[in-house]
């Protein structure tokens, strides 16, 4: 959905450009899901090691090539790009920000994780530009899912189907 919406921006039309934000949105519903289900199953252990190596690294080694090849190569703009502070990006940054603090309320406030987690959501709506206010919820959404996996299982295909209907109306009216 990513791939097809920023095709078709390559292509200078915005049709299918609300592909590209459903896209994004569904991954980072699972990026929270996942986040949480990782921290039940195996708590702050090796956080920092594990996204440094499936986020950060991959991205330090195309963002230095790209730099390397089609960019005038700047000390501080390489800095700033592999630390995640300003990347090139959007959303690498973005990801980091939830990272940040996911990672530190849990190991802070874990009891008021909810409550410093919806703050957050508010936070990046009200202050981030627009393409990352747009999906400041989905993340917060995924931890929900996570956190009452059991009972969602246990609802009847007719509930599903409404919470589906609900959710589409919902999404086009957003957009």
């Amino acid at each position: 959905m990513i791939l097809v919406g920023h095709i078709s921006g390559a292509f200078h039309t915005v049709v299918l450009s609300p592909l590209a934000s459903a896209g994004v949105t569904i991954f980072m519903i699972l990026s929270g899901y996942g986040l949480q289900c990782s921290f039940v199953k195996n708590g702050l252990k090796h956080f920092w090691s594990k996204k440094y190596l499936r986020v950060m690294l991959p991205y330090t080694i195309v963002i230095t090539i790209w730099l390397l090849v089609h960019e005038e190569f700047e000390v501080t703009r390489y800095l700033y790009e592999i630390t995640g502070i300003k990347t090139t990006y959007w959303y690498v940054d973005y990801q980091i920000k939830w990272y940040v603090v996911f990672f530190f309320t849990l190991l802070l406030i874990p009891n008021y994780s909810l409550a410093a987690f919806t703050l957050a959501t508010l936070a990046m709506f009200v202050l981030l530009h627009s393409l990352a206010a747009e999906q400041s919820f989905a993340f917060l959404i995924g931890v929900i899912i996570a956190r009452h996996r059991e009972k969602l299982q246990d609802l009847s295909r007719r509930k599903w189907l409404c919470i589906a209907c609900i959710s589409v109306i919902v999404a086009f009216s957003a957009l």
